[in-house]
């Protein structure tokens, strides 16, 4: 299913690949980059308070990136498609990390029961078919996350980490960075739908614009580890970061627009910098990180999205109502 922009833009990037390797006689080839990626998963972070919030660490990521404030949780908004699930984190983050609906993936809730694993993978899965020795780390403070999606399949991820807060993520994260030599690292925040869900969901109200101003510190320190790096190295790291859904209340899973409408933001190798008006499904994580690591995967997969974040146009989405 892939779009002719898709195509398009495929075969320009192959036409300069070729170009590139056509080194002038008798000097040596330049090395070809290893990829890397940094996904940042803020859990229960809606938009509206996000930019109301002081995230100046986040905000350095967005200025140098792309960014949609209008990108959506819980599949398509009419309750008869079938792709439509709870805006709730077993599916949410299930969806992020897999890069298709509760209409394929089937985790209903927070049990992930009837999950189908087998037929849609973990991106980790698809990586390791390609890049056996890749190191893939998913460190993450909800840790469902890591039991269900990953740990019953042991060959998957190199590193599983389940630390109690979210400043233990952030120095765990920041210690793979600067330590050791991650492919794809994966660090789940939670404390901010902690707040939601004590304290209520929206810009207006202070404990919940506190918890994210605090874990913009945490993403700081992660960030600094990986600017640090990137000066020392001269690698380009793809770095996107999501939600899993918004909130309305004290609660979510619903349909509303509060608990729906969520943001993504990327920087990284062939990514502009700029605002997406029109934002797609947080399935879209998945499929950038992916194609970023040069993983193809075929459209007869049913991945929600066609094509990478970096390269989304206005009618590439359409779930979106």
């Amino acid at each position: 299913m892939t779009s002719s922009f898709f195509r398009a833009a495929l075969a320009a990037t192959a036409l300069l690949g070729v170009c590139s390797c056509a080194a002038p006689s008798g000097s040596p080839a330049a090395p070809h980059p290893t990829p890397h990626a940094l996904i940042l998963g803020l859990d229960g972070v809606r938009p509206d308070a996000f930019q109301a919030a002081k995230t100046p660490h986040l905000d350095r990521l967005i200025e140098a990136g792309l960014v949609t404030w209008d990108a959506f949780a819980g599949g398509a908004d009419a309750e008869s498609d079938p792709t439509t699930q709870a805006t709730s984190s077993g599916p949410g983050w299930t969806s992020i990390l897999t890069g298709v609906w509760h209409d394929r993936h089937h985790v209903a809730d927070n049990t992930f029961q009837g999950a189908d694993l087998a037929n849609n993978p973990h991106l980790f899965a698809r990586i390791r078919a390609v890049r056996p020795t890749a190191q893939l780390v998913s460190i993450v403070h909800w840790a469902p996350i890591n039991e269900h999606l990953l740990r019953p399949y042991p060959s998957q991820a190199s590193l599983l980490l389940e630390p109690g807060s979210d400043s233990a993520v952030a120095a765990a994260g920041a210690a793979q960075i600067r330590d050791a030599d991650p492919a794809v690292l994966f660090l789940h925040f939670d404390e901010v739908d902690s707040a939601g869900h004590s304290f209520g969901y929206g810009a207006p109200i202070a404990e919940y614009i506190a918890a994210i101003e605090l874990v913009d510190l945490h993403v700081g320190v992660v960030l600094d580890a990986l600017q640090e790096r990137e000066s020392r190295t001269g690698e380009e790291w793809l770095v996107i970061a999501t939600t899993d859904h918004g909130g309305l209340g004290t609660g979510h899973g619903g349909q509303s627009a509060e608990e729906r409408t969520i943001w993504i933001t990327a920087k990284g190798p062939g990514i502009q910098a700029g605002v997406l008006t029109h934002g797609p499904g947080h399935t879209i994580v998945a499929l950038t990180v992916l194609d970023h690591m040069g993983v193809h995967v075929p459209s007869s997969e049913g991945f929600a999205d066609e094509v990478p974040f970096g390269l989304l146009t206005r009618d590439s989405n359409p779930l979106q109502k």
